[in-house]
């Protein structure tokens, strides 16, 4: 890995103006967007990580949606990469969760995991994540874009607001919403968001795979 990032918090912290909106987007909305706050440098190391782990490591899970084959998913292997560390436990994150649940975050994620959408796959169904076991503890979860083939890609939809909502029934899991919102982010951009809140994957258009990073965090007295 060609750079450190002991200073990340330090190295962020500069370019980030937007501390005190986080808490009130995401607690309004369900998710909280911070465009361009990860150092090129980082974002460079995490996108070989993750290519290492596509080309090297058998997929661990792909993950199926009522039989439609829409990605692989690798997540026990995903803790043991430097640059994944870095991100996952650097002060600076944990301090924008903080800021946003306003209250202490146990450093350690709950859940790592790679995601991989593979060309002309994608476009799952709205569902939440803390419908899982895994995901009960969970409080708060991160994602980041790794691709190193494509600067920027909309690759997520979410409905803002439906973290105050039940679970989606079989019916509700096809159907268009008027306040959906498309996802457009970008290599250094990191979206917050509520386990709850109801979101899907899109269709991947491109012409190769994109790369999802996600940690789902708990609170520290839990």
């Amino acid at each position: 890995m060609g750079a450190v990032y002991d200073n990340i918090s330090v190295v962020i912290a500069k370019e980030f103006r937007l501390m005190d909106s986080l808490n009130p987007t995401f607690t309004e909305n369900g998710y909280a967007i911070a465009e361009d706050i990860i150092p090129v440098s980082l974002a460079n190391d995490l996108s070989r990580e993750a290519e290492t782990i596509e080309t090297t490591v058998p997929v661990e899970d792909p993950l199926i949606v009522e039989g439609v084959y829409c990605g692989d998913e690798w997540s026990t292997c995903v803790c043991q990469y430097p640059a994944f560390q870095k991100l996952a436990r650097s002060p600076f994150l944990i301090n924008c969760m903080e800021e946003i649940l306003q209250s202490s975050c146990d450093p350690t994620p709950v859940f790592w995991s790679l995601f991989r959408i593979s060309r002309g796959q994608g476009d799952t169904l709205w569902h939440q994540d803390a419908d899982d076991s895994l995901y009960k503890q969970a409080k708060i979860g991160i994602t980041i874009f790794l691709s190193e083939n494509e600067k920027r890609a909309t690759i997520l939809k979410v409905i803002p607001k439906s973290h105050h909502w039940p679970f989606p029934e079989k019916e509700q899991m096809h159907k268009a919403h008027s306040s959906e919102t498309e996802i457009n982010i970008s290599r250094q951009t990191i979206m917050f968001h509520n386990p709850l809140l109801w979101h899907t994957s899109l269709l991947n258009s491109s012409q190769k795979p994109l790369l999802l990073l996600i940690f789902f965090y708990k609170l520290a007295e839990e």
